[in-house]
């Protein structure tokens, strides 16, 4: 069974990643949800939002290092990011 306090922090990783998905422009929004969610790769991406594939590996390191941002808190403890809950597999990622 998980002890509250790894459930609290869990749910505050979740959290974190949400919110700061959240705040990046909605183009980089768009191509994370489609690089990490539903796997395409950059060259896929590039062909069907029409940008060079130079630009959408640059928006992908950009995204990466907002979130290993905005997530350093979590690995200071431990070294490394808990797993997420089981609703991360089941949360709708609201992104256009």
């Amino acid at each position: 069974m998980m002890s509250l306090s790894t459930y609290k922090r869990r749910e505050d990783l979740l959290y974190e990643i949400f919110h700061t998905l959240h705040e990046m422009p909605e183009l980089h929004q768009r191509i994370f949800v489609r690089n990490h969610y539903n796997g395409q790769s950059p060259e896929a991406i590039s062909r069907i939002i029409h940008l060079d594939v130079k630009e959408v590996n640059e928006i992908l390191r950009q995204c990466d290092r907002s979130l290993h941002s905005a997530l350093r808190e979590f690995r200071a403890d431990s070294g490394c990011i808990p797993p997420l809950c089981e609703s991360m597999t089941t949360c709708s990622l609201n992104f256009r």
